[in-house]
């Protein structure tokens, strides 16, 4: 149980080092549309990375 806590965390700070910030002005604006829509107001970073296939939200960068 502690090899595999191990490795996640190794594998989830990978991940964060490779984290790139959307650039898309289009996606931004709907992402920050979406936000507001639904009354969500803390700060939130809208980021990719080539070793993960789906977009996640990282809170509080």
């Amino acid at each position: 149980m502690l090899m595999a806590t191990l490795y996640s965390n190794l594998r989830i700070g990978k991940i964060k080092k490779s984290l790139q910030i959307v650039e898309s002005m289009k996606l931004s604006t709907l992402f920050y549309q979406c936000k507001e829509e639904i009354h969500f107001h803390k700060k939130v970073v809208l980021e990719y990375s080539s070793l993960i296939k789906s977009k996640f939200l990282l809170l509080n960068r």
